[in-house]
């Protein structure tokens, strides 16, 4: 891209008031490393802000800080200057030190309206909702005009089911914008989620009586299209049901209720298929037909996926700071610390069966802290696809559980793994797994767990397809569909995709998706006199979706050493009953989507492993690189695929306590030294021939950045088949097997200088 188009476009997003945040880092990093900002005269001032907040979103807070430090240096006492400092905190530093921030900020102005916004909304994402209320309202009655404070404090009453209150702040949102067609929309859902019907209808109204554009001659568009379906369903539940028609507002139902429905009907038909008049009203009466009566547990009563997470993660929150022993009724369902799509909707998925099916208090806990959402855009996608908030509040992260130590809660599902990370027992007596759903290698613990599904899949959602009703948001099978497709390279054929994946996304996540009307329809996926295995994978829709979900993940140029280490990473505490004491070490498996070379030169892997190893207190990191060498193109086009191993063992402080501790007992066996665990770890690894190991000799490790003693190993990996999925039961074969049975044999003084 020239450097005038980005200054173009990026001025463009100014003027429009358009976010864009990665599109904005890519463009302002060209304009940064050109110069040319700083010729820019006073538009250089709001190009840098612009950046600065793109950087913050994205996690390159490398960028952001260079972008404050030619603010603060232009503007040393600017309140906009403040604020960005403020957001610029609050992805770093702890809630209560970004709190005494704003509130130093406000003693100099109170009347600061944009401090006082993002302290209530750092109050509302650590879970003081009654604080951020209270603040808000304090807000709101001295500026009363602000719109935007008035439609934030609808949408924390709606978060917390507090219809009534949602529906007062919006109405004065309404008498300051009464010409914004969006803020009545709003109304009207809220109004329908309130269970007033016919106060839902009739703002669904208004909204179509404000777009000029709608007329009998046109095509519904945009806003009118879901307006028309707001219309639909109220008018359809009003019908079918007299107790709809009481309202606590107040309202009357229209004398023509049956006609708004059948106009609403063609409406809604027209947007879909482009055709007015006598076709449409056919296919009206066909699809009623056969459409089955509404049922008390029916779609229509179904809330969004978006409401049930942000319910559920601000009840658990609240019960947490209103007693922290109220944590024990919860149930916590994890996915792994890798953080993927998989465990994320999977993790999700069993929260809403045990929330909305059960009805037992459940919450979705994502192992990372909400910045690193930000690594993975392939999540980041299907997030916006399922309904989620640019800034994904809705999530419960590390970095909201963070205060509370021990951790609050002694029941948790798993799901994506099978193993209960130590973190979660400590200091917390009376833990226990209660299910889990997995297709990992079975590790044998937790027997009474109710489920148990442990087995093999492309993907664990697929197994969660067994545990789902047959009415579930569309939202989430949405987000489980793309979990499938992203694990199995969308059903690819003779791939990672078993059968029940396959019957996991035909029957049961593709047809109750978002995607469901781009689809062909079941009868012709899964017909059952001549079976497709592959119909779906060949469906356009699906393969679109599928590339767009795989680029959005190969594409990881964005991201430095550490942050590749961080992005796709899983922990594996080990016992070595080989060594003096017995004692467990921890150790990490990273796979990366980049050759080493990309990324790891000039020490860069020694550094960055360091600084990710100590930050997580590993004894042992295991790099695992999957990549395309555009040199050598494949039958496919794309580059033959290769894998690389490099393996890391820190001596300081992880094993030099390990071994104090061990002499310290006494204990008979191995003394644990970096040298015989690295003997025995590289021994393991070469001997093993699934894997198929040599050393790598195209890529020079730097010499003395590791700290003294440890080690460190580069290998090229000869299976290209082989994922961390494999290799990490054979590490744990190396690591926990016995003197007699390990996998890896004991080397001789000159076998393991060599190898080290």
């Amino acid at each position: 891209m020239s450097l005038q188009t980005a200054l173009q476009e990026l001025a463009a997003f100014r003027a429009d008031n358009t976010r864009k945040s990665q599109e904005t880092f890519e463009k302002g990093v060209i304009v940064l490393k050109s110069g040319i900002n700083t010729k820019l005269g006073e538009e250089s001032w709001a190009f840098l802000e612009q950046l600065a907040l793109a950087s913050i979103d994205i996690g390159r807070l490398d960028v952001a800080d260079r972008c404050l430090e030619q603010l603060r240096a232009k503007f040393p006492d600017s309140p906009r200057v403040d604020v960005l400092t403020g957001i610029r905190m609050e992805a770093t530093e702890s809630t209560t030190k970004v709190l005494q921030f704003y509130d130093e900020l406000l003693k100099i102005d109170s009347a600061n309206v944009a401090v006082w916004k993002r302290r209530i909304s750092v109050l509302r994402r650590i879970g003081q909702i009654e604080k951020a209320v209270e603040e808000l309202t304090e807000l709101l009655d001295t500026f009363y005009t602000d719109v935007e404070g008035w439609l934030e404090l609808a949408d924390i009453y709606s978060s917390c089911n507090q219809y009534s209150s949602a529906l007062q702040a919006l109405s004065h949102a309404l008498l300051l914008t009464p010409q914004n067609p969006f803020t009545f929309l709003q109304f009207a859902e809220t109004a329908y989620t309130a269970g007033d019907l016919p106060l839902a209808l009739k703002m669904f109204l208004v909204v179509i009586d404000m777009n000029d554009r709608e007329d009998a001659d046109t095509i519904p568009l945009g806003i009118s299209v879901r307006a028309w379906w707001g219309t639909k369903l109220s008018a359809r539940h009003l019908l079918s049901s007299p107790e709809a028609k009481t309202s606590p507002s107040n309202t009357p139902v229209p004398k023509n209720l049956k006609m708004i429905d059948e106009l609403a009907t063609e409406r809604v038909l027209t947007s879909y298929s482009g055709e007015k008049g006598v076709q449409t009203r056919i296919a009206l009466r066909l699809s009623e037909a056969y459409e089955p009566a509404q049922t008390p547990n029916s779609s229509a009563n179904i809330t969004s996926l978006a409401h049930f997470l942000k319910t559920s993660k601000d009840n658990y929150l609240k019960d947490l700071k209103d007693d922290v022993n109220k944590g024990a009724g919860w149930m916590v369902v994890m996915g792994n610390e890798a953080g993927d799509l998989d465990s994320i909707a999977s993790s999700i998925a069993y929260a809403w069966i045990q929330s909305e099916v059960h009805k037992k208090p459940a919450v979705p806990l994502l192992q990372m802290h909400h910045s690193d959402l930000l690594l993975r855009a392939e999540n980041l996608h299907a997030f916006k696809l399922a309904g989620l908030s640019d800034n994904h509040d809705e999530l419960l992260t590390l970095s909201e559980m963070s205060p509370f130590k021990p951790f609050p809660s002694k029941t948790f599902a798993l799901v994506d793994h099978n193993r209960l990370n130590h973190v979660y027992t400590i200091d917390n007596p009376g833990t226990q797994v209660v299910a889990i759903v997995d297709h990992h290698v079975d590790e044998g613990l937790y027997p009474d767990a109710n489920p148990r599904i442990i087995a093999p899949a492309g993907s664990a959602a697929s197994h969660l397809a067994k545990l789902l009703p047959h009415e579930i948001p569309p939202e989430l099978s949405t987000l489980l569909l793309c979990a499938v497709l992203v694990d199995t390279d969308g059903l690819k054929p003779d791939g990672k995709a078993l059968q029940i994946d396959r019957d996991a996304a035909t029957l049961t996540f593709a047809p109750t998706s978002t995607f469901s009307n781009s689809i062909p329809p079941l009868s012709a996926l899964a017909p059952i006199d001549r079976p497709n295995p592959d119909a779906l994978f060949e469906a356009q829709a699906i393969k679109d979706l599928t590339a767009t979900l795989l680029d959005k993940k190969a594409d990881v140029s964005h991201l430095g050493g550490y942050d590749l280490l961080r992005r796709d990473y899983k922990e594996y505490t080990h016992p070595l009953p080989w060594a003096k004491g017995t004692p467990s070490i921890t150790v990490g498996l990273s796979t990366v989507p980049l050759r080493l070379k990309a990324w790891g030169t000039d020490g860069k892997l020694e550094k960055d492993s360091v600084k990710w190893m100590k930050e997580r207190h590993l004894t042992v990191l295991g790099i695992l690189t999957s990549f395309r060498d555009t040199t050598k193109m494949g039958k496919s086009g794309k580059g033959k695929h290769k894998r690389e191993m490099a393996w890391v063992i820190l001596q300081e402080p992880e094993i030099a306590g390990l071994g104090k501790q061990a002499v310290d007992k006494g204990a008979v066996g191995k003394p644990l030294t970096t040298e015989t665990l690295a003997a025995r770890l590289w021994t393991g690894l070469e001997a093993d021939t699934e894997i198929n190991v040599k050393k790598h000799k195209n890529f020079d490790h730097a010499k003395g950045t590791l700290p003294p003693e440890s080690k460190i190993k580069v290998y090229k990996q000869g299976n290209e088949k082989a994922t961390r999925k494999a290799i990490a039961p054979i590490v744990k074969n190396i690591l926990e097997g016995g003197a007699a049975s390990s996998t890896a044999t004991t080397a001789n003084s000159a076998g393991v200088k060599e190898k080290l």
